[in-house]
């Protein structure tokens, strides 16, 4: 048996969803409203490296979205959602695999799911211009890192959580006709984005 190259890992997940959604109409304005209560339970055995993490949480994920028409051919839309996404089982998996003597790669088991919360508001006239900008902030964002071992040289990837990541747009989009039968949809975009981790 070649130790380094034998692996035994066992993951677990049970994930418990409730959902809640309407719509509502009022006065000039239109609401869809969301909530999805989750409970996420998950066992990660590796009897290879004698680790075994478990981990138990419930999160609420609401969404709304407003619509409004300004008056004929003018739109304004506003929005708010918050999702979660969850580390793979590859992520997961702390077993070491080897490209070579000094690079190899190896999982995190206790990386952690990623929360986002997004913002947008959009206005749009006469369904064809569309003017928007987005906002977004991930907590415990999930990325991929590599580091040294200094005694050997050898390098490995892992992945690992940062503290938050947020991310903005600003969009313009509209139609230019070219000629009778043909029209060019045009979009400019300037985006920012912002990295906060312990590691930087």
């Amino acid at each position: 048996n070649d130790t380094t190259r034998t692996n035994d890992f066992i993951y677990r997940e049970m994930i418990n969803a409730a959902y809640l959604n309407g719509s509502l109409k009022w006065k000039k304005f239109d609401f869809q409203i969301g909530l999805r209560a989750e409970q996420t339970i998950s066992d990660g055995n590796s009897p290879t490296l004698n680790k075994q993490i478990v981990d138990q949480y419930i999160e609420l994920l609401p969404s709304i979205f407003i619509d409004r028409q300004i008056r004929k051919n003018h739109h304004l839309s506003g929005s708010y959602s918050r999702r979660i996404d969850r580390p793979s089982y590859e992520d997961l998996n702390p077993f070491i695999f080897y490209l070579d003597q000094y690079t190899f790669e190896k999982g995190n088991p206790f990386l952690k799911p990623q929360f986002t919360d997004a913002f947008a508001i959009e206005y749009s006239l006469m369904d064809a211009i569309f003017l928007s900008t987005e906002f977004s902030r991930t907590r415990d964002a999930m990325t991929d890192i590599t580091e040294q071992i200094d005694s050997t040289g050898a390098t490995f990837l892992t992945h690992l959580n940062l503290s938050t990541v947020d991310n903005a747009a600003f969009t313009l989009s509209f139609p230019i006709p070219i000629g009778k039968w043909f029209m060019a949809e045009n979009s400019l975009t300037e985006t920012y984005a912002s990295y906060r981790s312990p590691l930087f």
